[in-house]
């Protein structure tokens, strides 16, 4: 089994425990700056904080950065970055659930889909962001794949 968090909303702390149970780890920069200490502002910094999640045992990390997109880092594939499909942002109130929902949907076991598995999060989290309100905006797989 793996096992995917999302630490939203961003905690003051999040339990040792916890992130020792975590494969996956999807914080936005806020949130990762909160379990890192380390503000995220640059690729190099992204970088750092990666390494201290991985320091920590947490296999992957996958940080939500808004309109530019996503940024991956997996102890055992290598580190990338996802560009955001620009769209015009109504209401965001769901795009972080859509986004980790799509991409887990899509996640190959071993992980050598990722940028896949984070594009289609991406495209199901573009459509969300266009639409007003939490459930009802969040688009049905059909939808999703008619935008491919």
């Amino acid at each position: 089994m793996t096992t995917v968090l999302n630490p939203a909303p961003a905690p003051k702390q999040i339990s040792e425990k916890l992130l020792q149970l975590t494969d996956i780890l999807v914080p936005n920069e806020t949130e990762l700056e909160m379990i890192t200490g380390i503000k995220v502002t640059n690729q190099k910094e992204l970088d750092r904080a990666a390494q201290v999640i991985h320091q920590m045992g947490i296999q992957g990390l996958i940080v939500t950065l808004g309109s530019e997109g996503a940024f991956y880092s997996f102890a055992n594939i290598g580190n990338g970055f996802v560009p955001a499909i620009k769209v015009e942002a109504k209401d965001t109130t769901a795009a972080g659930d859509t986004f980790i929902g799509a991409l887990v949907t899509k996640l190959s076991l071993d992980m050598n889909n990722i940028e896949e598995a984070i594009n289609y999060g991406n495209k199901a989290s573009s459509l969300t962001v266009q639409r007003y309100g939490a459930q009802p905006s969040i688009p049905y797989e059909s939808e999703v794949n008619i935008n491919s």
